[in-house]
């Protein structure tokens, strides 16, 4: 009898360690990290934590909620062999779209800005010296190299053979967080509009009354009325109050 179970984790962070020997761009890098990968056999099984059994399983990592800044390490050192630095070009792009590795509900587009890339300089891990270049807000970029800072090009950020990768969410694909303040000013909105239903009715019942019916009938109404105005405008409120909280992002 061959039994199927399901198993989901999450992990909080904005950080990516790819491995690049088998990738020559970011985009490929990513595609290998969230590849699914079948743990069926010896020690690349999976162990059921409730019955200890080693059995055949389906691993898979993606991205459930995009980040508002995206860090990409890319390995270029193996632990087994730090003093061996893998030094091939990975492509990378002063743009990056998230979007097809995110698997939870997608909110606005995903697509990053590169902001900054950490260069390592060096043959290994203990003798090194590492360099960086920064793009400021009005979209010029720098190199900076200890105390000195001077202009770089874009073409010469994207010819780095990078250590790390700094993306930022552009805001304009941001969806704008709902308040509190703005789900009560809907429900204000809502209930005025109600109000004013309910005014526009009364109203009319007056009419009514004045073309058929005497003044005595009239004033009654308009009491009746009044009150099963107030009474409904109270309400209003109360059974609103149950739909306001905050929406996540």
């Amino acid at each position: 009898m061959e039994i199927e179970r399901g198993c989901n984790s999450s992990s909080f962070g904005n950080d990516f360690s790819l491995e690049i020997v088998k990738a020559d761009s970011l985009h490929k890098a990513l595609a290998n990290f969230t590849a699914a990968e079948q743990l069926d056999g010896g020690e690349r099984q999976y162990q059921y934590q409730q019955c200890k059994q080693k059995v055949r399983a389906l691993k898979q990592l993606t991205v459930h909620k995009a980040p508002y800044v995206l860090t990409i390490h890319l390995k270029r050192f193996c632990s087994h062999d730090p003093g061996q630095k893998i030094k091939k070009k990975v492509d990378f792009g002063s743009t990056f779209d998230l979007k097809p590795f995110v698997s939870g509900s997608i909110e606005g587009d995903q697509k990053y800005s590169l902001y900054g890339v950490l260069v390592h300089n060096g043959w290994n891990t203990h003798y090194c010296h590492y360099s960086c270049f920064v793009r400021t807000s009005n979209g010029f970029w720098y190199y900076l190299n200890d105390n000195q800072v001077s202009s770089a090009s874009e073409k010469r950020v994207l010819e780095q053979q990078a250590y790390m990768l700094f993306y930022v969410r552009d805001r304009r694909n941001l969806v704008p967080r709902k308040t509190p303040t703005d789900l009560s000013q809907k429900e204000n909105l809502t209930a005025n509009a109600n109000g004013n239903r309910t005014s526009s009715a009364f109203n009319q019942g007056l009419k009514e009354t004045v073309k058929n019916g005497p003044v005595e009938n009239q004033l009654s109404g308009a009491t009746t009325a009044t009150a099963v105005t107030q009474k409904d405008a109270s309400n209003v409120g109360p059974s609103m109050a149950p739909l306001m909280k905050e929406a996540s992002v």
